[in-house]
Order: C-alpha cells, then structure tokens, then sequence
C-alpha cells in the first residue's frame, strides 16, 4: 500500500513539474516575441537607393546593348 502511494506521489509531482516546466518555456517564449516585437516597429523597411540600384543598373546596362 505504502509503495503504491510513494508511485502515486511521484507521478503527481512528475506531472506537476512538467506542467510547470511548459508554462516557464511558454512564458518566456511570448516575453521574447515580446521583446522583438519593438525591434522590428522601431525602423521602417528601407526604401532608398539601395534598393533600387540593381534595377538601375540593369537599366543602364540594357540600354548599352
């Protein structure tokens, strides 16, 4: 009987441990979605020259041909 609540008891806490471990890891996976998120708010995609220039460039090559 004694063994058979000793197992019992260390399923339980088995459990409850793992449980707590997948509530921890999911915590801190939306704290760092969290922490990204202003990252990628805080500057505006580029659109200056550099990213035109290898369209300007092939412009100006197609029209050397």
């Amino acid at each position: 009987m004694m063994a058979i609540m000793q197992f019992a008891m260390l399923a339980t806490i088995t459990i409850l441990g793992a449980v707590a471990a997948v509530a921890f890891n999911w915590l801190l996976l939306q704290i760092a979605f969290q922490l990204m998120q202003p990252a990628t708010a805080r500057y505006p995609a580029m659109r200056n020259g550099v990213a035109r220039r290898p369209v300007e460039l092939a412009r100006a090559y197609a029209r050397r041909r």
